[in-house]
């Protein structure tokens, strides 16, 4: 018996029904059919603390925000409080986590394996293989608005270099052939990237479960997120839209993932954390990011700093010295966009080189609009671009989707891991003799 906690991030229940039927979406069927809970977490405030990469380390973590503190993706989660899998590896039992959110492993080991999100730059992967795929996709990601030619050549290099050692281009190929399909038929639209990584994701997961037969295993799969926030327009629902072409792969993966999969004996428990919904009917939300961050920095006089980019509208800036970085606080703070605020800005009191930062102005913007900052007026343009509308936004409620009989019908997101903990499974004496079988 294995515990598989699939992480679809942020779908939507109605849309996933929709779409399983329209587009004939068999393993999306499956799951739907499964027995269903709806989650809630008293967070609100979209871009505070109902945000994904707060909410999974609720989840994970057994406890909500107002205990966990983490606000801003790549936050560390106090030492005091540990993860569901550190707390299986200390009753024995094998795991594998593969893209969890803010995730770190404290106590990791050498018959478990754990890849983090490529915006958890403190943390390692293992076995140590792994941090050959994982460096070059922490360094796309965390630098993505300040990279060049020869940085992003060497993290693609070190990418194939990884495929070749672990005799793993039969994957590389699968993952090459869904680009170009989707570039082909699409342009080169982010969302064909993030489902291209989620295919990645899955492929190496279940490699790696192959590899170590962990009694536990944890997916983290983001693509139909990124999908609903940038791509669901009405009537998208067909195999020639992002969306709908999303939805396709999604499906595919899965697929291949429930290959692994005994339904039998196995407990499979599909969750989102939170979900979306459509804001067609809203009015519009646009995301704005700088067009380099460094190059925006240095136009505005901050200098002795280094960029941690985050998914979307946020950074994590370093500086050389504290007195730079109050500077820069003054600066980032004093910023404005018409006459209002253009950033929130952090300071860390225990780390007094260290910034947080992120767009907080989200209306349609004049072409001629002015960024008002240390006494000058730049064209706002010329430094930032217009990302995307948003057409799907957080909500507080959430879905659990389990083969068993599990969790009641309504619970909060963090209380989910305390119904895993009584699984049979995971008692000792029941690890005990799964260990004993597997030696």
């Amino acid at each position: 018996m294995r515990l598989w906690l699939i992480e679809l991030n942020e779908f939507n229940l109605s849309l996933l029904h929709e779409a399983a039927e329209l587009l004939e979406l068999t393993t999306l069927q499956k799951i739907l059919s499964y027995h269903i809970s709806e989650t809630w977490t008293a967070d609100t405030h979209e871009s505070g603390a109902l945000e994904p990469w707060v909410q999974w380390v609720s989840l994970h973590h057994g406890v909500p925000s107002s205990i966990h503190k983490v606000a801003h993706l790549g936050d560390s989660v106090p030492s005091s409080l540990s993860p569901i899998w550190s707390l299986l590896v200390e009753r024995s039992c094998r795991v594998g986590v593969w893209g969890a959110m803010n995730a770190s492993f404290p106590n990791p080991s050498s018959s478990s394996f754990f890849f983090p999100d490529p915006w958890s730059s403190k943390e390692p992967a293992f076995p140590k293989e792994l941090n050959q795929l994982l460096e070059p996709l922490q360094s796309i990601a965390q630098n993505y608005t300040n990279q060049n030619i020869l940085s992003l050549s060497r993290s693609l290099c070190s990418l194939c270099l990884f495929f070749i050692h672990n005799r793993s281009l039969s994957h590389l190929g699968l993952i090459v052939k869904q680009l170009w399909q989707g570039w082909r038929a699409f342009g080169s639209k982010p969302c064909l990237f993030v489902s291209a990584l989620d295919a990645l994701s899955t492929h190496l997961c279940s490699h790696y479960v192959e590899r170590y037969d962990p009694g536990f295993v944890l997916l983290f799969l983001n693509s139909l997120a990124h999908a609903q926030h940038h791509q669901w327009h009405p009537k998208t629902l067909s195999l020639t839209t992002p969306l709908g072409h999303t939805l396709h792969q999604l499906d595919t993966m899965l697929n291949r993932l429930f290959q692994k999969i005994d339904e039998q004996r196995d407990i499979v428990v599909v969750v989102n954390a939170l979900s979306q919904m459509n804001t067609h009917h809203e009015a519009p939300w646009i995301l704005y990011r700088q067009i380099d961050q460094l190059a925006f920095l240095k136009a505005v006089g901050i200098h002795e700093v280094s960029v941690i980019s985050h998914m979307t509208h946020d950074a994590h800036l370093h500086f050389t010295s504290p007195e730079a970085c109050r500077r820069a606080f003054t600066i980032l703070s004093a910023a404005k966009v018409d006459k209002l605020s253009l950033f929130e800005v952090e300071a860390y009191p225990q780390e007094p080189t260290k910034l947080f930062y992120k767009i907080i102005q989200t209306h349609p913007l004049s072409p001629t609009a002015l960024l008002t900052i240390e006494g000058k007026a730049i064209p706002f343009f010329s430094l930032f671009c217009a990302i995307v509308e948003r057409t799907g936004r957080h909500t507080q409620t959430g879905t659990v989707l389990s083969n068993r009989p599990i969790f009641p019908k309504k619970l909060y997101n963090h209380e989910l891991i305390h119904w895993i903990k009584e699984l049979p499974i995971f008692q000792e004496g029941e690890l005990a003799k799964r260990e004993s079988r597997m030696a």
